[in-house]
């Protein structure tokens, strides 16, 4: 199971990275809050629902309004996606909102990781899914190959055969 995540994930960060191999500036997460589960909008990236695999780009050529950016808030402690309402180039600061919060915050530009580039909403509950179920992950990863042995081994014997 974990195996079968691998490819997909590697296939959505290779896609955006233009195919390109070399993924330093990317780096992958699982956005878990609804805050920019909002509203579709007209922006490149529309809305993030809960549970989607986020891809952000470290190093991006600009950050503009409307833009969703990742940011480590000094108050949370975590990464936090939220998309940029204003800039101040003057103090150096984003102003920042999710869609799905009532208030907009100040950050610094120090505090940004980067710009999401990309969403993807089935991914990001697979890698939940696997997360939240280790156990149960891996067990599947074995007993699914398993099962697909035993059948082939019976079907190579021909149909059960019951005893009178």
């Amino acid at each position: 199971m974990v195996v079968a995540l691998i490819i997909p994930v590697s296939l959505f960060a290779l896609h955006l990275n233009g195919w390109s191999l070399d993924l330093t500036d990317r780096e992958l997460y699982v956005v878990m809050t609804d805050s920019m589960d909002g509203e579709p909008r007209d922006y490149e990236i529309s809305t993030i629902p809960v549970r989607s695999l986020v891809a952000v780009d470290r190093s991006p050529d600009s950050v503009e309004v409307g833009d969703v950016i990742g940011y480590v808030s000094g108050i949370a402690g975590f990464p936090v996606f939220h998309r940029v309402v204003s800039i101040d180039h003057a103090k150096g600061t984003f102003t920042v909102k999710g869609d799905n919060v009532p208030f907009a915050e100040e950050i610094p530009a120090g505090w940004v990781m980067g710009k999401v580039v990309g969403v993807d909403p089935l991914l990001g509950n697979m890698v939940v899914l696997i997360r939240e179920n280790l156990i149960l992950s891996i067990a599947a990863a074995v007993a699914i190959p398993a099962l697909f042995l035993i059948r082939r081994d019976r079907q190579e014997d021909g149909p059960w055969r019951y005893s009178k």
